[in-house]
């Protein structure tokens, strides 16, 4: 497990601290820039081969229009101006712009768009060279990924995927004709606002005096690392059912919850997690290795079978209290005061113990009085050895660059992209770094500021599980899974076959422009 606040980070604070402070004060226009400057040695990343190549005008970068302050899926990690961030974050985010502008000679510049989707495919099918990258979801990422106009970064001379400031998984989960098409790293934070996760309140679990703790809890998750037992989905629902004060509707069914105000429940969750616990736990709908051939569904496996079957017992178990909460059935057709009053509202105001959302949630409930903690997603069967997390595609972010015509463009994508990468990781900046500065908002306040705390967010982050076909919801699989273990009745059974019928033929369909690149 990779250790973001090691040892070797903090040695490195004291020797890059003071040229780092100095040049977040530092923004040096056109004329300003020295061509004959001489980088420092530590200042390039390893893929670099002590080669600092020099680059002019603006490193452009095409992203999302942010939304409001209140929207946890914010581009806070590209540009200081603008900036909807925490101070931290816009003072790492131009302590590194800085040092590309003064070590490489470029600006790093931010274009927005309101439909992203299309705008990028737009671009990259009229081979318009003004965006050096573009910052898009995972999903329009892998959209664009397939149709065969983006590039390769595994065949790049300036861009290592294998080191620990890019995220190995998605380049392992994600590897489409042996090409990496999307890298998500340290440069970023929208991809861990968009990572699931649990919070659990520690008023809730101290009023009830049950003898559950957050020292119980996090001690629990380590035992489970790299071993069979620890932190388990069966544990928490029955920590969920034995906090839970609300009064149960036997009538309903028991996702059709309404929110009663009164009582307390066990968990706020929602029927997205269905497929959280089942990717979280290896269990996913498509299999990916490094052909185009290799990619299968397994969905008709034994295992895969099983998962969904253990999904459904967990939530589908009756007790004499109404124990969680279905926030897609209350949250309604007013998404934006469903999820701010009573999701994020509701856990604030200590109306359950538990809550599954994503890490961005945060940062949302910042004032909340009580204290709460965060843990990871937890393991679905207790023989497991390691604890995966996901992503919800649609909001976690990725980096991906459009295949054009000169090298040079190429060449220039892939090393500022990789500066920005090394430069944003603690391996270079230590405590002055973007990704600590983001570790450190997400543990400020109430939530836990302790070595516990740091190591959740740590495996969190670290054993990501990312899945092709429910990423793409190739044949509406999200929701052939969610209703599946969603509702009364063991629904998986009587779905499986015809779900199964022409899955493959879909994903082909999906992956039709690698396979055939001048379509």
């Amino acid at each position: 497990m990779k250790k973001k606040r090691s040892i070797l980070a903090l040695l490195l604070v004291f020797s890059l601290v003071l040229a780092s402070v100095a040049l977040s004060g530092c923004k040096p226009d056109d004329d300003d820039v020295d061509e004959d400057y001489v980088v420092p040695e530590e200042d390039l990343s390893p893929a670099f081969a002590n080669e600092a190549l020099r680059f002019s005008g603006s490193f452009t970068v095409m992203t999302e229009l942010d939304r409001s302050e209140g929207q946890a899926w914010n581009i806070v990690d590209l540009v200081e101006e603008n900036n909807l961030g925490d101070s931290a974050i816009k003072e790492a985010v131009a302590t590194r712009n800085n040092l590309i502008r003064r070590n490489f000679g470029v600006k790093i510049a931010r274009a927005t768009s309101q439909n992203i989707g299309e705008d990028s495919l737009q671009a990259v099918n009229s081979g318009d060279d003004s965006y050096d990258a573009f910052m898009l979801s995972i999903t329009n990422g892998l959209n664009l990924a397939c149709g065969g106009g983006l590039l390769d970064f595994s065949m790049c001379d300036y861009i290592d995927l294998n080191q620990d400031w890019w995220d190995q998984g998605i380049t392992e989960s994600l590897l489409l004709a042996g090409g990496a098409y999307i890298a998500v790293g340290d440069l970023l934070t929208v991809d861990k606002d968009g990572t699931w996760c649990v919070l659990f309140n520690k008023d809730n679990l101290s009023e009830m005096n049950r003898g559950l703790t957050d020292t119980k809890l996090y001690q629990m998750v380590k035992d489970g690392i790299g071993q069979a037992g620890g932190w388990t989905l069966e544990y928490l629902m029955t920590q969920a059912q034995a906090h839970s004060t609300t009064e149960f509707d036997s009538n309903k069914n028991i996702w059709a919850t309404d929110y009663q105000g009164s009582g307390k429940y066990g968990i706020f969750t929602q029927k997205e997690v269905a497929t959280v616990f089942l990717q979280s736990a290896g269990y996913t709908p498509t299999v990916v290795d490094n052909s185009l051939a290799g990619v299968k569904a397994n969905m008709d496996s034994n295992a895969f079978g099983d998962a969904v079957d253990m999904v459904w017992q967990n939530f589908g178990q009756r007790t004499n209290t109404e124990w969680f909460l279905d926030l897609d059935t209350v949250v309604g057709n007013d998404p934006v005061d469903g999820w701010q009053n009573i999701a994020r509202g509701g856990f604030m105001a200590n109306k359950a113990t538990f809550f599954i959302c994503h890490v961005g949630t945060i940062n949302l409930i910042r004032d909340m009085k009580s204290d709460f903690g965060i843990l990871p997603i937890p393991k679905l069967f207790e023989s497991q050895t390691e604890y995966g997390n996901t992503i919800q595609y649609g909001n976690g972010h990725c980096y991906v660059v459009p295949d054009r015509a000169g090298d040079s463009l190429d060449e220039k994508s892939t090393y500022i992209l990789e500066a920005m990468a090394y430069y944003s990781s603690q391996e270079y900046g230590g405590e002055t770094s973007l990704n600590y500065a983001y570790y450190d908002i997400v543990l400020r306040g109430k939530a836990s500021r302790d070595d516990d705390s740091w190591e959740m967010l740590d495996l969190i982050f670290d054993t990501r599980v990312y899945d092709f076909a429910c990423a793409l919801d190739i044949k509406n699989v999200n929701n052939v899974i969610r209703e599946s273990v969603c509702e009364l009745d063991y629904r998986w059974s009587s779905k499986r076959d015809s779900f199964l019928d022409g899955f493959d033929d879909a994903i082909a369909e999906a992956l039709k422009g690698l396979t055939n690149p001048d379509t």
